[in-house]
């Protein structure tokens, strides 16, 4: 009983200390007089914007501790009513126990609403602190989960919140990688997590063996596993390149759980498969600025789980900033990738010849390249030459068997 009082996890309750502030004109900056140390878990500081709960780190940030400063972020204007309240060790209990995220063992995030065009069609969803994903209800309970959510991440401790990268022991160091070798097979892994998926399936009656969903026309639908792989689209990703929004949050394949400061400065924000120069740095498992940076004495090359050599060609994402089916990036445990070219025939043919066309089919071991006067086919184990014949071994078979067949 009361084992959860003293966990300091949401701020909670009247028992606080409250300041109220009205902005004036070109005004971002208030200064508490209250004084905590905020730096001590059992002391948490809500900011509100005309009573409502703002996010730290994106709506407002504390530029100093002593005083309190708070600088606000947020779209503001001269007459909005800024409220700060303080919490420390004496505050109402809300008996949360506390979370992985918010002890540092997991990431902690911003917690937000997006729209999530992962899903055939997208689909509101609330993240939370640990980075859950909560379809909307539509009503005001989705304002009570993010007031809910933004209590947690405010108060948690400043340093888990400005880490904003996995922690140096997480399932990369685990879990098997497309391009990546941990010494655990998948199914090693997939053997780690059983013991929690079948206890989650059976306490929510939950049938996980039937592809209700399966089209045959459409490819996200498909299963594509085997022995070696995942089965579902969202867990390929996950093996070949640790997220399954590459299209919008492609640092994620750099272990960084938020958006870098300095991403859009360095990459823009086209994350289409134009952008050579980071889908270049993401195939290296570069990191150009930060605290993890890795450029410097090329120390990207050792020891870096997230470097994929052989990216380019594997891009999940399209020109135009869409995600690729499993399908029709490589072979997959279930499926078998063919590309067509079409035609790109000019017309300007080569007058020894009737037809030329660059329209061909490429294979499994067969590769086909052309320059302005030649077509190369290399392959493995294709012959382009002639082998010598043994005429004594021919003259022995044929006494036995007779001719070869010739066609």
């Amino acid at each position: 009983r009361e084992v959860f009082n003293r966990t300091y996890i949401v701020p909670f309750g009247d028992n606080t200390t409250t300041e109220t502030f009205t902005l004036a004109v070109d005004q971002d900056t208030v200064t508490l007089s209250l004084l905590a140390d905020l730096d001590q878990i059992e002391n948490s500081l809500l900011v509100y914007k005309n009573d409502t709960l703002m996010c730290v780190d994106r709506c407002y940030e504390i530029t100093n501790f002593n005083p309190i400063t708070v600088k606000i972020n947020a779209p503001h204007k001269a007459g909005d009513v800024i409220t700060a309240k303080l919490y420390d060790e004496n505050r109402d209990s809300a008996q949360c126990p506390p979370t992985p995220s918010t002890m540092g063992l997991t990431p902690l995030v911003q917690p937000e609403i997006i729209s999530d065009d992962t899903f055939a069609d997208p689909l509101d969803v609330l993240v939370g602190h640990d980075g859950s994903k909560t379809p909307l209800y539509g009503d005001r309970r989705d304002k009570i989960l993010l007031d809910f959510e933004f209590r947690i991440y405010n108060s948690a401790k400043g340093e888990f919140r400005e880490k904003n990268s996995l922690p140096e022991l997480s399932p990369v160091h685990v879990r098997q990688g497309a391009f990546r070798d941990t010494g655990y097979s998948y199914m090693e892994w997939f053997t780690l997590l059983r013991h929690g998926f079948s206890k989650w399936i059976a306490d929510n009656q939950l049938d996980a063996t039937t592809n209700e969903f399966y089209d045959a026309d459409d490819a996200w639908t498909w299963n594509y596993g085997d022995n070696q792989t995942p089965g579902n689209w969202r867990g390929i990703y996950e093996f070949y390149y640790d997220t399954d929004q590459p299209h919008t949050h492609p640092w994620e394949m750099l272990g960084f759980t938020e958006k870098p400061l300095w991403w859009d400065e360095q990459y823009g924000t086209d994350y289409s498969s134009k952008n050579t120069a980071m889908w270049s740095d993401l195939e290296e498992g570069i990191i150009r600025n930060g605290p993890r940076a890795n450029l410097a004495q090329d120390d990207y090359l050792l020891n870096n789980p997230f470097r994929r050599p052989g990216l380019s060609k594997i891009i999940p994402v399209d020109a135009n900033a869409h995600l690729i089916a499993p399908a029709y990036l490589f072979t997959t445990g279930t499926t078998q990738l063919a590309r067509n070219w079409e035609n790109q025939d000019t017309g300007n043919h080569d007058p020894d010849y009737e037809f030329r066309t660059q329209s061909f089919m490429q294979l499994d071991g067969v590769e086909v390249s052309h320059d302005t006067d030649k077509v190369y086919v290399q392959g493995q184990a294709l012959l382009n030459h002639d082998l010598p014949v043994d005429q004594d071994a021919m003259d022995r078979f044929v006494a036995l068997y007779g001719e070869p067949l010739k066609q």
